[in-house]
């Protein structure tokens, strides 16, 4: 059985699209850690290859360490050449993020701590022009907190068109439009996070019709890093997982809620 390194299996529903046997490629914004609720740690371990683009330099050692074969980059994607505040939060570096009005809701209506630090940002597609020329991206994940908008519109979709793309649900009405018109077709929502794959192959929609379930994977019990909180447990403890990520949606749907009036997609 797949073991699932991720937050919300997306690993268990982009392991049905490829063959087992195929060495990928990835894009990875917001990264974050190389172990604990990644994405691409299990394909990482069938040989497939990467960019991870983390700011927060910690993190990006420990993917530095972890994927020697990758490009791993300490650096924001946005829509622009430029250096943008980023504000770090203390005790869960998953919610740092460079939009201020998110990190205040969350400062004010959850007691977190935010440090910030200035942080060079490039276009995707700048990127991907540097680091990925001659390669088919397999699939990109997004996940910016609150910055999904500035990273899908930082990239060329009539050049760099990813077979599958999933992005964290955070303010989809602002940014979803973008991949539609790129021609992008709407492929399943997990609850966190809505995918996507590229309109020249609608076949990669049939994989995403079942949802990943505990049946198809068991949980990496994976121990955090040093710039993480130590837990008290292991972190994809069954009994801990589903609770942690309702409060996560929780947290977001709240924060959605208070800047636009409007909340997350409903799980």
């Amino acid at each position: 059985m797949m073991i699932t390194y991720a937050q919300n299996r997306e690993d268990v529903l982009l392991q049905r699209v490829f063959p087992k046997d195929h060495e990928g490629f990835y894009i990875d914004v917001g990264a974050n850690d190389p172990v604990h609720d990644s994405v691409t740690k299990h394909f990482s371990l069938r040989g497939w290859r990467g960019i991870n683009i983390e700011p927060h330099p910690e993190l990006h050692r420990a993917l530095r360490d972890d994927r020697p074969n990758d490009v791993n980059l300490n650096v924001g994607a946005s829509d622009r050449h430029a250096t943008l505040e980023f504000l770090e939060c203390v005790s869960n570096s998953g919610l740092s993020t460079f939009s201020p009005s998110m990190a205040e809701i969350w400062r004010r209506d959850d007691g977190l701590e935010f440090v910030a630090r200035s942080v060079p940002v490039r276009p995707l597609a700048a990127i991907l022009d540097e680091h990925a020329e001659g390669r088919t991206i397999d699939f990109l994940k997004i996940d910016a907190e609150a910055h999904e908008f500035e990273v899908v519109s930082g990239n060329d979709w009539s050049r760099w068109r990813p077979r599958v793309v999933l992005v964290e649900a955070t303010f989809p009405e602002r940014w979803e439009p973008l991949l539609l018109k790129a021609g992008y077709l709407s492929a399943a929502f997990d609850g966190i996070n809505l995918y996507y794959v590229r309109g020249e192959e609608p076949e990669l929609l049939g994989p995403f019709k079942t949802p990943a379930s505990g049946d198809d994977c068991v949980p990496h019990r994976a121990r955090r890093s040093a710039v993480q909180q130590p837990p008290s447990r292991p972190p994809h403890d069954r009994t801990t997982r589903r609770p942690r990520l309702s409060r996560a949606r929780e947290r977001l749907a709240r924060a959605c809620k208070r800047l636009t009036g409007f909340g997350a997609p409903p799980a």
